[in-house]
């Protein structure tokens, strides 16, 4: 995608907090580069849905969304945004009516994006094992494996629940690993505890 109208962010609420499943917010974000805007229609159409709730104080401490939105004004300037951080209590019937909605917005100039951590806390290799594995799932569109995962794979199985839905549905079948690493591969040592990181996509 070069100019996406807008990009919803699919991540985890890393703490629980809040009082429903799915929290978004309808604050503009501020970054180095200037100001980021909610897309409100989407949000209120969300909303009316009862598929989401606003939580202004949980969203603004969701680094999930936080981290990525100075690359987004950086790069993408006119691109407005729909912040969606998942609780890990959705169930596979609640991650497909919220996956076949998204799907209602994916036309052109709406991109979905999973803003997720993977292995979290172990040694470089044993990581690499555990990425390894999630990927298989990835590949093979095994959703009720990957929502069974802890935080040794990933930080957030519903929002990737999610996306594999859609891609599925989609009929985008295959993913394309553009980079993978983890921190302690980052920071040349081996024996420091590791979060890993995949950019691919959907296709």
């Amino acid at each position: 995608f070069q100019n996406p109208k807008t990009i919803i962010i699919l991540g985890p609420n890393h703490y629980e907090k809040g009082n429903f499943k799915v929290l978004t917010s309808l604050f503009s974000w501020e970054t180095p580069f200037g100001q980021i805007f909610p897309d409100e229609l989407i949000i209120k159409d969300l909303l009316a849905e009862n598929l989401v709730e606003v939580d202004e104080e949980v969203l603004k401490n969701e680094h999930a969304v936080g981290a990525l939105l100075p690359f987004l004004k950086f790069y993408l300037p006119e691109t407005t945004i729909v912040p969606l951080v998942l609780s890990s209590r959705l169930d596979f019937e609640e991650i497909g009516v919220l996956a076949q909605k998204l799907l209602t917005y994916q036309k052109e100039g709406v991109v979905i994006l999973a803003s997720i951590d993977f292995s979290h806390n172990l040694r470089s290799k044993e990581a690499q094992l555990k990425d390894d594995s999630t990927l298989g799932l990835m590949k093979s569109f095994s959703y009720r494996e990957i929502l069974t995962l802890d935080d040794r794979y990933l930080d957030s199985p519903p929002s990737l629940a999610t996306i594999l839905m859609m891609a599925e549905k989609l009929g985008k079948s295959r993913f394309k690993v553009f980079y993978h690493t983890n921190s302690a591969e980052i920071a040349k040592n081996e024996w420091l505890p590791t979060t890993s990181y995949f950019s691919g996509a959907f296709y």
